[in-house]
C-alpha cells in the first residue's frame, strides 16, 4: 500500500511521554507525520476517549473522508491490517 500522493493523513497523539521523550522517539524512528502531545485529560483525549479507552495504548483510529470513525485498532497494528482498512475507504467515490 503506497499512500504517497493519496488523500491520507497520519497524526500521532502522545499521551504517555513528556515532550522531550516524544521528540526523541520521533527522531529515532524517523516519524515524519505530525504529532501532538496531550495528557489523558487534555482536549485530544477528551475527544478520543469516547472512541478508545485512554489505557489502550497504542491505538489507531481511522477516520473516513466525512470525519466518521471507520475503524479502530487497539494494540500494535500491522501493515496488512492498515492496508485492509484504508484501501476500501480510498476506493469509495467522494
Amino acid at each position: 500500500m503506497d499512500l504517497k500522493g493519496r488523500p491520507v493523513q497520519f497524526i500521532g497523539i502522545d499521551i504517555k511521554d513528556n515532550d522531550d521523550s516524544a521528540l526523541a522517539f520521533e527522531r529515532e524512528y524517523s516519524i515524519d507525520y505530525p504529532s501532538i502531545s496531550s495528557n489523558e485529560s487534555g482536549p485530544a483525549m477528551l475527544t478520543l476517549g469516547r472512541i478508545i479507552p485512554t489505557s489502550a495504548v497504542p491505538s489507531t483510529v481511522i477516520v473516513d473522508r466525512f470525519g466518521q470513525v471507520a475503524a479502530r485498532v487497539v494494540g500494535v497494528g500491522t501493515y496488512t491490517t492498515f492496508s485492509a482498512l484504508i484501501e476500501p475507504l480510498l476506493a469509495e467515490q467522494p
